[in-house]
């Protein structure tokens, strides 16, 4: 059995989804939980290990890496998938926990700033199935000190286990790099379905971009050592 790792976070159940907007948080269920099992099962059947699986009011921001030390969520993980809603504002970019509220908590969140250069440890890839974050590519980019990749969206997403299944067969089953396992996944999904959907990859340097496979799959390309503070990305139009 391999020793990589995974970690999984989902929020689908909104404290706050009885309310009336802008106040209100919509429900997701059931969607984290299938997207989660998809990943794990895919994870599982390939020999990775669980680090943790948390959903809804078990997620914290320390899952997320924000800490160097103690407990240090997704960076102790190879590989970390969030389901949620995420959130474009004038101020920022960000992911909502359970009890996100603009009006009533709006300092439940996991902002960009509050992990900058925190993702130094064991992770390498980060994949968040959530609205808009990436829209802000240098704040979310900060957090990549050895960490690889994060994988997400710049616009409104869509729930969907395809997008999982289509991206995982290619990574593990056909051995592509994740640059284009996700690309493909991406369009294959969303294509036709609306087309101002835009993905974006950011990737701590060029030959991470091009070159990491998952563990066991491929080549992985070392961690830039020492960070240099720069990142690249690539954004595109699913359809």
């Amino acid at each position: 059995m391999s020793g990589d790792t995974y970690s999984i976070t989902y929020v689908e159940d909104y404290l706050y989804s009885s309310g009336a907007p802008p106040c209100k948080v919509s429900d997701l269920i059931p969607w984290g939980e299938l997207e989660a099992n998809v990943v794990e099962n895919w994870l599982q059947n390939a020999g990775w290990i669980r680090e943790f699986r948390h959903a809804d009011a078990e997620v914290k921001k320390t899952d997320f890496g924000t800490q160097n030390s103690g407990y240090e969520g997704l960076d102790e993980a190879d590989f970390h998938f969030h389901f949620g809603h995420g959130y474009k504002f004038i101020t920022g970019t960000w992911l909502g926990l359970r009890d996100y509220s603009p009006c009533f908590n709006p300092g439940a969140i996991i902002s960009p700033n509050d992990l900058e250069k925190k993702w130094d440890f064991n992770n390498e890839w980060v994949f968040l199935h959530s609205c808009n974050v990436l829209s802000d590519v240098q704040a979310w980019g900060k957090a990549l000190k050895y960490s690889h990749m994060i994988m997400s969206f710049s616009t409104t997403t869509y729930t969907s286990t395809d997008l999982l299944e289509r991206f995982f067969k290619a990574a593990i089953d056909w051995d592509w790099d994740l640059y284009w396992a996700y690309y493909h996944a991406t369009t294959e999904t969303y294509k036709g379905y609306d087309s101002t959907v835009k993905a974006v990859i950011i990737a701590d340097n060029s030959d991470q971009l091009y070159g990491d496979h998952l563990w066991g799959q491929g080549n992985v390309e070392p961690d830039e050592y020492p960070d240099d503070n720069e990142v690249v990305y690539r954004e595109w139009v699913c359809s």
